[in-house]
């Protein structure tokens, strides 16, 4: 880590430490299994929300040797995507972030609606590291999607392109349904509101006028709710800088594989421009 990361790293770190000195010690003990609970304990995940995004912001600006677009910011906050991603907390400090997003499995049509998972990013301030917090993001991600499972319920046109349609692949004497036809339910309240009206005119002696209706205001349509899908996960991925190998050691260690090396995969200015594919599979 360089001085100005090093630098970065220790003014978020105070700039969310509001007060609490006792993280800035290495944690001590009296046996190794005593200081194991005390890491443990210290650790919590939660997730991204409008109210905590600046913090995702000031995390990545010092992990990452990309920069953010707002709609990355905006995507992760989406209500499908955001089970996918957690910020790491070390006594209630944010010091780690897990983000990633649905994409559609080039391997599967898009009415089978099977689909990858992107790990976007995953990184804890050095300050924190080996303390158990990047295992913890990792399986929290996979206890949610795992090559081999589903994912929860999503809204696929959402967080999934192209727009898987339906869950099965149709067999093709499979007819897809018609489109729902609107009944002619308003025009036979309106007689009926008529009519009552015209009778109870008729018993007080008095006159309605042609078209005039006892109906005051028409209720309102309810709009159906978007239907959700389960979508088979086929594989976890992502690319790591071929200067980090201790960051492929860390995915290797959970299951991933390194399947290929891409030349120039990082923009001109980032060195070096290299990175490995990892995957994990069922």
């Amino acid at each position: 880590m360089t001085a100005a990361v090093a630098s970065a790293a220790s003014a978020i770190a105070d700039a969310v430490r509001s007060g609490v000195d006792a993280v800035q010690a290495p944690l001590t003990s009296s046996t190794s299994e005593s200081n194991s609970k005390r890491k443990r304990s210290a650790l919590s995940l939660t997730a991204p929300t409008p109210n905590n995004i600046g913090q995702v912001r000031k995390l990545n600006s010092v992990l990452f040797p990309v920069r953010y677009s707002e709609r990355w910011y905006k995507d992760i906050l989406k209500a499908d995507n955001v089970a996918l991603s957690r910020i790491g907390l070390y006594n209630d400090i944010p010091v780690g972030i897990l983000a990633a997003r649905y994409e559609q499995a080039s391997s599967h049509p898009p009415e089978i609606g099977g689909i990858n998972i992107y790990l976007m990013t995953l990184g804890v301030l050095a300050p924190y590291r080996r303390r158990g917090l990047a295992s913890e993001l990792l399986r929290n991600l996979l206890s949610v999607v795992r090559p081999g499972g589903t994912t929860p319920p999503i809204v696929g046109g959402e967080v999934v392109v192209p727009l898987p349609s339906r869950e099965n692949v149709p067999v093709p004497e499979e007819k897809l349904p018609e489109p729902a036809k609107l009944e002619p339910v308003e025009i036979e309240e309106t007689k009926k509101s008529k009519d009552a009206a015209a009778a109870a005119a008729k018993a007080n002696g008095t006159k309605v006028k042609a078209g005039a209706s006892a109906t005051t205001t028409p209720a309102k349509e309810t709009a159906p709710a978007p239907k959700r899908y389960r979508y088979a996960v086929q594989t976890v991925y992502m690319h790591v800088q071929t200067s980090n190998p201790e960051a492929r050691a860390f995915y290797e260690s959970h299951g991933f594989k390194m399947t290929k090396e891409i030349k120039e995969y990082y923009r001109k200015g980032v060195e070096p421009q290299s990175a490995w594919l990892l995957e994990l599979r069922a």
